[in-house]
């Protein structure tokens, strides 16, 4: 059992979410690095499976990069976009959200 089971969930929501009902022939998954070398490992095992579970059943290719958030622009964004929804959800603060809400309407 993977020790970071929440993120087991939330990759593969993201993924299915990513592929939806269009037509993707690739995609290129670029995530944060763990500060830890037990964490990373479980993290990757815990992507890597929900990966093959959602993307290689519809035989979508892909790869995955590991990136430290701080030096990339899009991590921090998803970081960003992330702990809005938490605070919306836990906090009852929808400052945040409201910055965000709809964006996903703007996406190519």
């Amino acid at each position: 059992m993977l020790k970071y089971g929440v993120y087991s969930v939330a990759y593969r929501t993201m993924l299915k979410y990513l592929v939806g009902g269009r037509q993707v022939n690739n995609l290129h998954i670029i995530v944060d690095t763990a500060p830890g070398k037990k964490q990373q490992a479980s993290l990757e095992e815990a992507l890597e499976k929900r990966a093959s579970e959602v993307l290689r059943t519809r035989k979508i290719d892909y790869t995955i990069d590991h990136h430290y958030s701080a030096a990339h622009a899009l991590l921090q964004a998803a970081d960003y976009c992330a702990w809005a929804i938490y605070k919306k959800w836990h906090g009852k603060d929808m400052r945040s959200y409201d910055l965000i809400r709809g964006k996903n309407q703007e996406r190519v």
